[in-house]
């Protein structure tokens, strides 16, 4: 008898994307195995591999090749053991679709930011053991060989100079006030009375500044002062009070 191999999930070792499609597999019980790729060398494997696009999370099912965390949380979904998905998800779609949009593409690109301008010139080796620290040795060969030209590479790709730190955490912070305002009333769910995607996502696209959240990923990692004093400074807010409740609660 045969058996189907199990989906592959690509990853970085550090990534909030990443942690939302690894939480969403775990979350809707999906049984998979986990491919950490070095940075730098996800372009080149992720061509042959015959993504559409170079960037990470991809699973991989079969044939099937999902890229992107959003779509990896919609495969999920529909490929889960044993009941759909909750009714009040599909009351409120659309509602949690916007929040889902809007922590993708504004939260997150914020986050990486604001981590990244901090840490890429200033503190280079802090990042090097992120994303190349749970690597094997052969991958860590590979990563460390190809850092000095993934460094000014993310650097300008991401817009993360040390420049850039102070508009992206004006923005994280307006993201914040707005999240701040809609937990206002004391609700534990963004959207309707359960957990949803909407939770799943906002609490895993702010996991990098979040101690809880860093706890539960078990990173070791030292972090620099300018990121911790970030943290210390963010952890007092509703919004990230909340997300530390959500990963007690949720992950």
């Amino acid at each position: 008898m045969s058996t189907q191999p199990r989906p592959r999930l690509i990853s970085f070792t550090f990534s909030h994307f990443c942690e939302k499609a690894r939480w969403a597999l775990d979350r809707l019980g999906i049984d998979y195995e986990e491919e950490l790729w070095p940075l730098g060398l996800h372009i080149k494997l992720s061509r042959q591999l015959g993504a559409p696009q170079s960037t990470v999370p991809i699973l991989i099912d079969g044939e099937s090749i999902l890229q992107g965390s959003r779509e990896i949380l919609d495969w999920a979904e529909h490929h889960r053991p044993g009941p759909g998905p909750n009714p009040e998800d599909a009351a409120h779609t659309q509602e949690i679709r916007a929040i889902e949009a809007r922590a993708d593409s504004v939260i997150a690109v914020e986050v990486r930011r604001l981590l990244f301008s901090q840490t890429l010139t200033q503190h280079p080796n802090t990042i090097l053991e992120m994303m190349y620290g749970d690597l094997d040795d052969r991958q860590k060969k590979v990563g460390y060989a190809l850092w000095p030209r993934v460094l000014p590479a993310m650097i300008q790709t991401l817009d993360a100079g040390p420049e850039a730190a102070p508009a992206a955490r004006a923005k994280l912070d307006a993201e914040l006030d707005w999240l701040d305002a809609t937990l206002a009333d004391g609700r534990q769910h963004l959207i309707g009375d359960c957990f949803t995607r909407a939770d799943l996502t906002v609490a895993s696209l702010l996991s990098p500044f979040s101690r809880r959240a860093i706890e539960h990923m078990n990173r070791g990692i030292s972090l620099p002062p300018e990121i911790e004093r970030d943290i210390e400074r963010m952890e007092k807010r509703p919004a990230m009070q909340w997300v530390a409740g959500i990963y007690r609660d949720f992950r």
